[in-house]
């Protein structure tokens, strides 16, 4: 299985608050963790993975829980809110990646 997966920002967003996490999904109920947490705090899976947003950084900046779909900051609020920003307008063009099978996505 991946270490991690890569996603597209505008992808990601599930509502328009006005917070650029919480529109993601992102819970403010947990601190940062730096390192891959061995087990989500939420349902305690094991299944935790990197999430790599297109032009925000390179390695993840989010942990994702493949169980229950938690998220999970790698750094602060602050940068993590920077580098998101930086990101929020980008556009990718789904014919210029060319075709993959649907079970080859992460």
């Amino acid at each position: 299985m991946p270490k991690h997966r890569m996603i597209v920002f505008e992808d990601m967003i599930e509502s328009d608050t006005g917070n650029i996490l919480t529109d993601i999904g992102v819970s403010d109920k947990y601190n940062a963790y730096r390192n891959r947490p061995k087990e989500c705090p939420e349902c305690k899976s094991k299944s935790v993975r990197g999430v790599e947003i297109l032009g925000a950084y390179d390695g993840p900046i989010l942990w994702g829980c493949l169980e229950c779909g938690s998220l999970l900051r790698r750094f602060g609020t602050k940068e993590t809110e920077r580098m998101l920003k930086l990101v929020e307008d980008t556009y990718t063009n789904p014919s210029d990646w060319g075709w993959r099978s649907r079970s080859e996505f992460s």
